[in-house]
């Protein structure tokens, strides 16, 4: 499946219930959908086998902490953070 064809949408939490079926419909076609709540993210529906399992968004997350951490400090402390990440 070619991930560049993928689309992402985004729900409120009340339509998110009432169209579940059809959501979920939609995702094991390949499309993400995005669940908020007062405007807020709160959930991904993802399909459950992707091409990549990786987690792109926690990467990116973590390679700004990073930068932000290391800015003017010299080294920077990654295992910290990743261990600091399990605990959660």
């Amino acid at each position: 499946m070619n991930t560049a064809t993928l689309t992402a949408t985004t729900v409120g939490a009340y339509e998110a219930k009432t169209r579940f079926s059809k959501l979920l419909a939609r995702v094991a076609k390949g499309e993400t959908i995005t669940v908020t709540l007062r405007g807020h993210d709160v959930a991904k529906i993802v399909p459950a086998s992707t091409q990549s399992g990786f987690d792109w968004e926690g990467f990116k997350a973590l390679r700004r902490e990073i930068i932000e951490q290391n800015k003017g400090k010299g080294p920077f402390d990654y295992k910290a953070i990743l261990d600091r990440d399990r605990k959660h």
